[in-house]
Order: C-alpha cells, then sequence, then structure tokens
C-alpha cells in the first residue's frame, strides 16, 4: 500500500495545533533524526515538516497529498501558479484565524480603495493582493518586493504597506479586505490514493489486510 503524506508547518504554535489533530484522529509518529519526517506507526500515514509557504507548493507538485495550511498561503501560491483550482479545501478547522488589511501611514488620506490605483505596495502576498484589488477595478502595476511586514517599514518605502497583522508603527487600517484561517488541503496526487482505494474495495481478491505491492 503507498503512503499517505502529510505536509504541516514546522515549528510554532500552528505546527502544534496542526499535530494534536493528527494525533486525535488515533494517529501516532516515529520522528526522523533530522525531525522534518515523521513516520507512522500504526498506518500508512507520514508527516513532513516544512515553511508554511512551501505546503501548498508541494501539493501541487505531488510531493504530499495532504496539507494543513493557512488559506492566504493556499490562495496566494495558487494565483502565483496560474492554477486557482488546483488545490481543494477539505475542511477549515478553526485555527489560525488572520485578516488581511491594507495598512498606509496615519497622515494620509485615503477616500476609498480607488484612491489606492498606481501606488507601489509592500507585501508578503503580491499576488493575492493584485487579485483582490483587482476585484475593485483598481491596478497597481509594481509590488516594491515581496517580503514580511517589518523589513517594509524598515525600508521606508512611500505608498502603501499591507501586511496580516497591523502593529503600531503610525499607520491605520485602510481596508480590512480579507480573512482566512488554517485548512485541510488536498492537491492532485491525491486522486491517486482514492482510486487505489477504490480498486481494492472492488476487488473480491483483496483483503483487507493485504499489503498493495505497487510503489
Amino acid at each position: 500500500m503507498s503512503r499517505l503524506r502529510v505536509a504541516i508547518q514546522k515549528s510554532g504554535r500552528l505546527s502544534d495545533k496542526s499535530l494534536e489533530i493528527l494525533k486525535s484522529c488515533g494517529l501516532s509518529f516515529a520522528r526522523s533524526k533530522d525531525k522534518l519526517f515523521w513516520y507512522g506507526r500504526d498506518f500508512p500515514v507520514d508527516v513532513l515538516l516544512v515553511r508554511d509557504d512551501d505546503i501548498p507548493r508541494m501539493l501541487l507538485d505531488g510531493v504530499c497529498e495532504l496539507g494543513i495550511v493557512g488559506e492566504n498561503i493556499a490562495r496566494e501560491v495558487m494565483l502565483e501558479r496560474n492554477n486557482e483550482d488546483g488545490l481543494h479545501c477539505l475542511r477549515k478547522l478553526g485555527f489560525g484565524h488572520c485578516r488581511l488589511s491594507l495598512a498606509v501611514p496615519e497622515n494620509m488620506d485615503v477616500q476609498g480603495i480607488a484612491s489606492l490605483e498606481g501606488m507601489r505596495i509592500a507585501t508578503s502576498y503580491p499576488e493575492f493582493t493584485r487579485y483582490l484589488l483587482n476585484q475593485h477595478g483598481v491596478v497597481v502595476p509594481h509590488f516594491a518586493f515581496k517580503q514580511r511586514f517589518l523589513g517594509g517599514l524598515s525600508l521606508g518605502l512611500n505608498g502603501l504597506l499591507q501586511s496580516l497583522a497591523l502593529k503600531t508603527f503610525g499607520l491605520k487600517c485602510a481596508k480590512p479586505y480579507s480573512s482566512g484561517q488554517h485548512q485541510a488541503q488536498h492537491g492532485p496526487s491525491v486522486k491517486r490514493h482514492e482510486a487505489e482505494a477504490r480498486r481494492r474495495d472492488n476487488d473480491p481478491h483483496c483483503s483487507g489486510d493485504s499489503a498493495d505491492p505497487s510503489p
């Protein structure tokens, strides 16, 4: 029987939450020496611990079948790959809630989202931000760079700053425009496992404890 691979964030509070969900399903794992691969003990389910933004890429590339990842990150990578239907949400998991907001300097007069036309944006999510602004007919031709929030502030960029969390750095929220949470996602390769399971179920010669010789 081929094994099911699940990718989760490798460290932090969200990693702990993801592991709690897997263990609540009765799964237990043996850790590798580098602690980045956990081998399933009782069921053919293994865990890969990786960077959060690598999870949707690994799903789309067929490296793993399932992943627990933030909705915003999944959307960013699908738009980046021009493959908006490449991943499918199995279930929203109720943790890792966040709000994607547009932030501007407090002294900037913003009358509406149309005021953002043509501005430069510093963002960790350029494709998702472009997509959301385009829904309002706002075209932003240039993104300063793909960088985390504090990096954008330290460079003192003029114009619009966008981040998942607003801090007290003399900024105000111009518009909260998206929210999300962690989800269980699956990629294209999960269909191979589904087909294999159906084949076993329909094969009268395949018993419940027999091993599948295919890789």
